[in-house]
């Protein structure tokens, strides 16, 4: 599921998220932007300052490095 364009077009609605996850059909979420690593960052689009909002960061454990960020998802 694509939620945002490289340009920050939003694709995905946080109810369509929402749906989603709660389905069981989403369970992670891979960012790449740098700048958007909290729900209060400017640059983030409305879906993804859901999935920062009702997620756990497990990066670390995935063995990702700098400027990947994967989020465990949280209905």
């Amino acid at each position: 599921m694509m939620l945002t364009s490289w340009r920050g077009q939003q694709f995905t609605t946080p109810a369509e998220l929402v749906a989603a996850v709660r389905a069981g059909e989403v369970r992670h979420l891979l960012l790449d932007e740098v700048g958007c690593r909290t729900p209060r960052a400017a640059s983030c689009t409305p879906v993804v300052r859901w999935a920062l909002a009702h997620a756990t960061d497990v990066s670390a454990r995935a063995g990702l490095g700098t400027g990947l960020l994967l989020l465990e998802l949280h209905a």
